[in-house]
């Protein structure tokens, strides 16, 4: 006699309590590629349900601003301001009730290293302006960090020494970290102050920073910087350029758009596969579900057999694609933000974000 509905290697014994979870696993195990490929799908599935979770979460325009969102003032320096200024700015407005912090910082051009021209930002805070997720940032006047872009495209890493060159000045600096920036899409390296220094490079603007002040208080920094050192610098308050608008609107339609293509895949794969898997489960199951009811099943037992079969396999397949999402989603996205300066994607959600598409 041949088994025709359990051929499976794996003989689960069919007991009488709890029958229908027993013949549940007989009937996985007998059609093992079908279910196999039914897992297969769920985890796709839920890979990119949670993917897209994951970009929508991590990624936004506020993002594309976090190193602005306190910055209350700016001002230009004139040539004739000097490294030795910082300390009495600083001073001067230190005695205000809003307690404004001020960095200085610099931009300079034609500034190249193994002869390749890179946008570079010099600074006394080069925390502010750049979050190494490898090493730190540079501290003393011989190091720089760099870019995820400029570590793959020149081929150097933390520790290593480079030639920078700028004003007609070589000096050697020691890498010491590693971090991204949308600014100058990551073709870009920050050094501090002093090492700027080194390279004759003059300060050429600083940030007044304020976490919750008043229009009133922001008035009131920007009145004493003028008067008080008018001669050798110009304040007013913080706008967002029209070109750094335009740069910030251009980079979140990007995301938006890469988040709209992803989800709507992902739609027409749910339907496409939701609606195949019916089909087929049932024109499959009409004969064993003939079979199941000559032998006394009823009805609501076939329907429960129906649900555990399906709610094991779409476990199995949600867990699989969990673990999919969250190794290889940061890697997915890194590679396809490379090009905007994002080569080090950082997964911000919990566990609830791993559960609602599961749930779905």
């Amino acid at each position: 006699h041949e088994d025709i509905y359990f051929t499976g290697r794996t003989n689960f014994r069919i007991r009488k309590n709890g029958i229908n979870f027993y013949l549940s696993l007989r009937q996985l195990v007998s059609c093992r590629a079908s279910n196999i490929g039914t897992v297969l799908i769920t985890a796709i599935l839920v890979f990119f349900m949670i993917s897209i979770s994951i970009f929508s979460k991590s990624i936004d325009s506020g993002v594309l601003t976090s190193d602005y969102l306190n910055v209350r003032a700016v001002f230009s320096a004139f040539s004739n301001f000097e490294y030795s200024d910082t300390d009495i700015v600083r001073e001067a407005v230190s005695g205000l009730d809003s307690k404004p912090d001020i960095l200085f910082y610099a931009n300079p051009d034609n500034v190249s290293t193994d002869d390749v021209i890179y946008n570079i930002t010099v600074t006394d805070r080069p925390e502010h302006f750049a979050k190494a997720y490898k090493g730190r940032v540079p501290k003393y006047p011989n190091e720089i960090a760099i870019t995820g872009i400029m570590e793959e495209s020149a081929d150097k890493h933390i520790g290593d020494t480079v030639t920078v060159h700028a004003n007609g000045l070589d000096c050697d600096y020691i890498i010491t970290g590693i971090y991204q920036t949308l600014d100058s899409m990551g073709r870009t390296f920050i050094m501090t102050m002093d090492g700027g220094n080194r390279l004759d490079i003059n300060i050429e603007a600083g940030m007044v920073l304020m976490e919750e002040c008043s229009e009133k208080e922001i008035t009131e920094v920007t009145e004493l910087l003028n008067s008080r050192f008018g001669d050798i610098l110009a304040a007013d308050k913080y706008v967002i350029s029209d070109s750094k608008q335009g740069y910030i609107d251009m980079v979140d339609g990007l995301l938006n758009i890469v988040s709209f293509v992803v989800s709507a895949v992902s739609v027409v794969f749910a339907l496409v596969v939701v609606t195949s898997m019916c089909r087929r489960a049932v024109m499959r199951e009409k004969k064993n579900i003939g079979v199941y009811r000559s032998v006394g099943f009823k009805d609501s037992s076939l329907r429960l057999n129906f649900a555990l079969r399906y709610m094991i396999l779409s476990l199995t397949g949600s867990a699989t694609g969990a673990v999919m999402a969250l190794m290889l989603s940061g890697k997915m996205f890194s590679a396809m933000l490379s090009s905007f300066g994002i080569t080090n994607f950082i997964f911000c959600g919990g566990t609830l974000l791993l559960i609602k598409p599961k749930l779905v």
